[in-house]
């Protein structure tokens, strides 16, 4: 099967792996071509249709590095509704200086829960916004 991030995958499922490029530029090699994604590209698309593939208690295990813009990923999270909590993290010595890299699990059953749980507090006969 190919396809193009979520392309051509159908259904709904309750765990989603993601393993991305960390990398926004384009790359300079060859050994480059599978840590880069140009302008984040792919990771951008994966975070605009991710929600649509989830369960309503679906869960993502993200791997990124800190090669990778961190703070870019926590904000796509975050402007999707995602919580974030770090599961794992390893540090290696890159080219240059340590890399680190972490596993992330999102959610965003949190927030359904957190919404379930204050209508649930509303009094008996009280109207709640629409």
């Amino acid at each position: 099967m190919t396809g193009d991030v979520l392309e051509p995958v159908e259904g709904r499922f309750d765990l989603v792996v993601f393993d991305l490029p960390f990398r926004w530029f384009p790359a300079r090699d060859m050994a480059e071509r599978a840590t880069t994604d140009p302008g984040y590209r792919a990771l951008t698309a994966f975070f605009d249709g991710v929600r649509s593939r989830l369960t309503r208690r679906g869960r993502m295990l993200v791997f990124f590095g800190t090669s990778g813009d961190l703070d870019f990923l926590r904000e796509l999270a975050a402007r999707h509704g995602f919580t974030v909590e770090t599961v794992a993290g390893v540090t290696a010595l890159g080219r240059e200086e340590p890399v680190s890299y972490y596993t992330f699990r999102m959610s965003w059953e949190q927030v359904l829960r957190v919404t379930s749980r204050s209508r649930s507090r509303c009094p008996p006969g009280a109207t709640r916004p629409s």
